[in-house]
């Protein structure tokens, strides 16, 4: 479980970091430390959104294995 932790640490020190600099933030302005934390904010929202998403759509999906009436599994061929 740390390393999910850490990993989910610098996934937002790295996302911080690009939008400090696609901000060109200067965080010794009052408005600009405004504006990073309201960016970041709304990046780590809409984030977790997708995750969301990401998880109820596996979660929905069917994961067993199609079975035959003898309890051998059906393989059907890809295309």
């Amino acid at each position: 479980m740390g390393k999910v932790f850490w990993i989910f640490v610098v996934i937002l020190l790295i996302g911080g970091y690009m939008i400090k600099t696609g901000l060109d933030t200067d965080f010794g302005e009052s408005e600009d430390r405004k504006n990073f934390i309201w960016t970041f904010a709304k990046w780590v929202f809409k984030m977790g959104g997708n995750v969301k998403d990401t998880v109820g759509y596996a979660v929905a999906q069917d994961w067993k294995p199609e079975m035959s009436d003898n309890n051998t599994f059906i393989v059907e061929e890809i295309e």
